[in-house]
């Protein structure tokens, strides 16, 4: 991480706590949107942007990507539920669709990382770029980042109920 004069970045929501519980809004068993998030930072010194990574570690594969945001202005502090920030670019998740991807486990409790990096450069990535491309632009840029963390418990697919939202299930046959 580079020098700063930052002290500190701060993500919290207004839906849940760190280490709480992800409410059904906000997964495949609800509306299926992205939940509000809180965004602090004790300073913009050289801060031009800032990138988001909600991820889901410890899965099968390493962890899967739900949300890749960049670009996003360094002076908004909120990213209101299902509304991206004005000038921010959304990339290609693990499900292979741009945005959001709400989390959908059939079991157990399952954690969901988001993460948010202050960048001392606006990122020159296209709409729809991976996960690997973003932590790639990253890389030598990060001058602070914060991780809220949250959970979901998933239901056996007997109990599970369409979504209420037009978002296409990608763990249905």
């Amino acid at each position: 991480m580079k020098s700063s004069k930052i002290a500190s970045l701060t993500l919290k929501s207004p839906a849940f706590k760190n280490g709480g519980n992800l409410p059904e809004r906000y997964t495949c068993h609800g509306k299926g949107i992205h939940p509000p998030l809180s965004l602090a930072l004790s300073s913009l010194w050289n801060v031009q942007s800032l990138a988001l990574i909600l991820e889901e570690p410890n899965t099968v594969s390493g962890s899967d990507t739900y949300w890749l945001v960049w670009n996003i202005n360094p002076e908004t502090i909120e990213i209101a539920e299902n509304v991206i920030p004005p000038g921010a670019i959304e990339g290609e998740n693990s499900f292979h669709s741009v945005g959001y991807t709400p989390p959908c486990p059939e079991f157990e409790t399952h954690r969901y990382d988001f993460h948010v990096f202050a960048l001392d450069t606006v990122l020159a990535l296209p709409t729809g770029s991976s996960r690997t491309d973003l932590e790639k632009a990253i890389s030598g840029h990060s001058l602070a980042q914060t991780c809220l963390s949250v959970h979901y418990a998933g239901r056996p697919k007997v109990n599970q109920r369409k979504p209420t939202s037009e978002w296409s299930n990608p763990y249905k046959p």
